[in-house]
């Protein structure tokens, strides 16, 4: 546009000044050329006022170009993100029956960290109460059952239940916990992905340390069980 509108400037002056000389000698008064001076001069000025009004125009386009290819960048990395999306949502797989982690449902904050705490207090009793125990059986050579009693935790059932399913729930807490982590840090770097503020291999980073969270975390609830769990009626609290 730019060039047309040089051309016509140059073809208004060549039109103007062969008009001018053509009729000189027919006697152009001098006020008649400075009339022509003048309307070349405002042509001029007018010209010069549309290239930039055409360059306005032209950065405004340029900008418009650049949102577009923004907005089918982002728009593909949406697409991209979909699939890791979709993995995010998969749903792991609870057998049911007398399976760990599994008759209080997934996910519902039976193993939160409050939870664990406790269970590690409980730990920590039954392990000085042995402690204890030792350390009177060392001294005395037996115990009877008043003695029993007050170390506490002696009995049949803590014994062989407690003391093996706390460090299941312990366990558990512990991957349950890695396992939403990993699903949050996902989440986090496909939203900046989206926004283009993060590259696709991080994507891919923290989609391998999920999958892999997820898979031990399966692991363990698939083939993890309670011991004698009939004793303890639902929700079980170790």
């Amino acid at each position: 546009m730019k060039k047309t509108a040089a051309i016509v400037l140059l073809l208004v002056i060549c039109f103007l000044l062969v008009s001018c000389g053509g009729q000189e000698d027919a006697g152009i008064s001098a006020e008649t050329i400075e009339a022509y001076k003048e309307q070349i001069a405002n042509l001029e000025a007018r010209i010069i006022k549309l290239n930039e009004e055409i360059a306005v125009k032209d950065s405004l386009i340029e900008e418009l170009s650049q949102d577009e290819r923004l907005v089918k960048e982002q728009a593909s990395r949406k697409q991209d993100a979909e699939s890791y999306y979709k993995e995010l949502e998969r749903s792991l797989n609870f057998n049911g029956g007398s399976q760990a982690y599994t008759q209080q449902g997934p996910l519902n904050g039976n193993y939160s960290i409050d939870r664990g705490l406790q269970t590690l207090d409980k730990v920590s009793s039954a392990l000085d109460s042995f402690a204890a125990m030792t350390a009177m059986v060392k001294e005395r050579g037996l115990l009877d059952e008043d003695e029993l009693n007050t170390i506490g935790n002696t009995d049949e059932s803590t014994q062989f239940a407690e003391f093996y399913n706390m460090p299941v729930r312990i366990k558990g807490q512990l991957m349950e916990q890695n396992y939403i982590i990993k699903a949050l840090d996902l989440r986090r770097v496909l939203a900046l992905y989206e926004l283009g503020r993060a590259e696709k291999k991080e994507v891919d980073l923290k989609y391998n340390a999920f999958l892999d969270a997820r898979e031990q975390y399966q692991e363990f609830i698939s083939g993890t069980f309670y011991r004698d769990s009939a004793l303890y009626a639902p929700p079980f609290y170790y």
